[in-house]
């Protein structure tokens, strides 16, 4: 049903346990958050990973910011059944795992401002860099957009239109905690190739084209 709202409250639990404290179900892995209107808990066998690899390394006690970050298709095993319900085996199918990050409400606001300031191009500014050295690499990566842009076309609202684009793709990966590379800007071996035969690379072709 696509991706569920962040669930914001106190980390109570975080464990492994028979899917919903069910013997009869496999292994998962859940996280109990309180909540201002109760106690959450949320099954899946992703939150074990975003868990250990949580930048801000909450505990239990502290306050946590669960999101979903969409799903990924995974081959499961589950259990097979007659008409009569008894069980009989197991069947292979495929299933969507969701992917999650667990930080602290701290961390997610961080993120969310250094996101702003590449989506704004405020991040160009020494005054941010010098406030988020991390986001060095994605201000270069803007640098090259309005580069590109301008290779691309000759017309400013074009060219706008395209660095907004990369500048809210870069933004979104920043937002979810991603890091941003920049595209390998050396030529292959076969580019090297065409260049040393006298004759244009593949990707000035392309420019040309466009």
């Amino acid at each position: 049903d696509g991706p569920r709202p962040p669930v914001r409250g106190l980390l109570v639990a975080a464990a492994a346990a028979p899917y919903k404290f069910d013997p009869a179900q496999r292994m998962s892995f859940y996280v109990m958050v309180r909540t201002e209107v109760g106690d959450r808990t949320i099954w899946g066998a992703d939150l074990e990973r975003a868990l250990a690899e949580s930048t801000s390394q909450p505990r239990i006690g502290d306050q946590v910011v669960l999101t979903q970050h969409g799903t990924n298709p995974v081959n499961v095993r589950v259990p097979a059944r007659n008409e009569a319900g008894d069980l009989i085996g197991e069947k292979k199918m495929v299933a969507q795992r969701a992917r999650w990050s667990i930080e602290t409400p701290e961390h997610v606001r961080d993120l969310q401002r250094q996101a702003q300031l590449l989506r704004t191009g405020e991040i160009l500014a020494e005054a941010s860099l010098d406030m988020y050295p991390g986001l060095a690499t994605a201000a270069a990566g803007v640098k090259l957009a309005e580069q590109y842009a301008r290779r691309v076309t000759a017309d400013e609202p074009s060219q706008e239109k395209l660095v907004q684009a990369i500048r809210d793709r870069m933004a979104a990966a920043v937002e979810r905690g991603r890091q941003v590379h920049l595209p390998d800007r050396k030529p292959g071996p076969n580019q090297r190739q065409v260049r040393q035969r006298g004759g244009r690379s593949r990707e000035e072709l392309t420019h040309e084209r466009i």
